[in-house]
């Protein structure tokens, strides 16, 4: 399906206008052979990935100018992970519009019989811009850090900045508004990871699909108005020879080259994460792996009547003790249907203090068993869920998106959940590295106590996932198998 207008010859007339002027770099003197492929492609959404310096935001301001003069277009949002990284493409829109003489800067005298003008003032401090042209089109940048913000009138085409910085939220947020006006969309950024939910979609739209979809690789060296020789120039050989393969090809390339050692390499973004609503009919539970400057974590899950797990939502926060984290979580519309939780062994050790399974059982009221779990046991449970699709997970969940590899860090310091390797990006133990796993862990704990191991200790015999050890109605089984977790829903 296609959402372009114009003719690529009228396209073409408004590059040869724009041709032999500076936008705040090298003269423009027309789009290259490699930059002509995603430009003038009639896909409706295109994901445009470029190495570092590839000429990404010119282009996508290029590819707004053009598009702005789509008959019926009305307004074109430039979307950035703040309003600060989409004011490059604006600001190569005003540039070019001056050149085109299609606006004018809005500090000049205005008159009744002016084709129209440019706002560009700081709107509430928040440095939002909007390009008005009076009846007709409308251009306005907007920020990802809220993705609820992505509101209001729909747009037609949506200029997307930097999108490896947008959580994947952001992402179905903007592909839902372009619904509406059947809009088009022109993504673009650099990797700055191959484990994100860009790297799923760039390859999935690599080939045939059903979102409309295409994807493009600009590298670095295509940039020949910055680096002459193209490939074989100096400075790209020598990057070349400093940074690790798959650092270069991603930075560099503009290709995905996800590294060795996820651990949770097989949860796939597309399938997987999608926004959820909380079910008033069904009991929430929580799984809690405490920490101070690694994170605290609290996982809220509810059970689909085929034994899915729903990943409603998440705490994942820094330098916050028990009382505060039990506070913000009473705060979240489904802490009354809280009915269990399952914790770190570590969570019933007092260490000369209130434990932090009491510090729940005080404050929230909240009963938590918590038994000593292996690292493996944990991983094993997990994938017995993700395997079978029977793990969905709401973009809120930014934490474990990240710690699977699925979206990015939710603040510095948080990552992937990752085995150890050597240089070579060769895996080098059985064990993951213990760090960046605190969603991850406390949802294991939490399907082990709801579900229990997925080969039992004794036996050795597989546990199937579809016979939860404990059921809607009563909690008899689970003080069965358990009785010291029953004295301490009892304690």
């Amino acid at each position: 399906m296609t959402a372009r207008r114009l003719t690529q010859a009228q396209d073409a007339k408004i590059l040869q206008a724009l041709t032999g002027h500076s936008y705040g770099g090298p003269v423009f003197n027309g789009l290259n052979v490699a930059q002509r492929v995603p430009f003038f492609d009639d896909a409706r959404h295109k994901l445009v990935m470029g190495g570092e310096r590839s000429g990404k935001s010119f282009q996508g301001g290029l590819y707004g100018t053009c598009r702005s003069f789509d008959p019926g277009t009305r307004l074109i949002w430039i979307v950035g992970p703040d309003y600060s990284l989409a004011r490059p493409e604006f600001g190569y829109i005003i540039d070019m519009a001056q050149t085109l003489g299609t606006y004018v800067a809005h500090n000049s005298p205005r008159s009744s019989d002016e084709p129209s003008y440019v706002d560009v003032s700081l709107c509430g401090g928040k440095d939002r811009c909007r390009l008005d042209h009076p009846h007709v089109v409308h251009i306005e940048t907007k920020t990802a850090r809220d993705p609820r913000k992505l509101a209001g009138q729909a747009p037609d085409g949506i200029i997307g900045c930097e999108v490896a910085l947008w959580d994947y939220e952001t992402f179905l947020r903007v592909m839902g508004r372009l619904s509406e006006r059947r809009g088009w969309s022109w993504m673009s950024g650099s990797f700055e990871s191959s484990l994100h939910w860009a790297a799923e979609i760039w390859t999935k739209w690599q080939g045939a699909n059903n979102d409309g979809g295409r994807s493009f690789s600009l590298p670095t060296h295509t940039n020949i108005a910055i680096f002459p020789q193209g490939a074989d120039d100096p400075e790209i050989i020598a990057k070349k020879m400093l940074y690790p393969h798959h650092r270069f090809v991603e930075r560099f390339m503009g290709e995905p080259c996800p590294p060795a050692g996820l651990v949770f390499n097989e949860f796939d973004t597309a399938l997987y994460v999608r926004a959820l609503e909380l079910n008033p009919n069904k009991e929430v539970y929580l799984g809690i792996d405490p920490g101070w400057s690694g994170a605290y974590s609290v996982v809220a899950v509810q059970m689909g009547d085929d034994n899915t797990v729903y990943c409603i939502d998440e705490l994942y926060a820094q330098n916050m003790t028990h009382d505060e984290v039990i506070h913000e979580c009473q705060t979240r519309p489904w802490w009354s249907q809280v009915r269990h939780g399952a914790i770190d062994i570590a969570g019933s050790q007092h260490h000369a203090q209130e434990s932090a399974m009491e510090a729940w059982r005080r404050v929230g009221g909240v009963y938590l068993s918590a038994e000593k779990i292996g690292v493996t046991d944990g991983i094993m449970r997990v994938y017995s869920f993700i395997r079978p699709g029977k793990l969905i997970v709401d973009p809120k969940c930014r934490g474990l998106l990240c710690e699977f590899g699925s979206g990015p860090p939710p603040f510095d310091g948080a990552g992937t959940y990752r085995y150890r390797t050597n240089h070579d990006g060769v895996v080098v133990s059985d064990t993951p590295i213990d760090a960046n796993n605190h969603s991850s862990k406390a949802l294991a704990y939490l399907l082990i106590d709801l579900f229990g191991y997925v080969e039992t200790k004794e036996t050795n015999r597989p546990m199937s996932y579809l016979q939860p050890l404990r059921n809607e109605n009563t909690v008899s089984s689970f003080f069965s198998r358990s009785p010291s977790a029953a004295q301490s829903y009892l304690k």
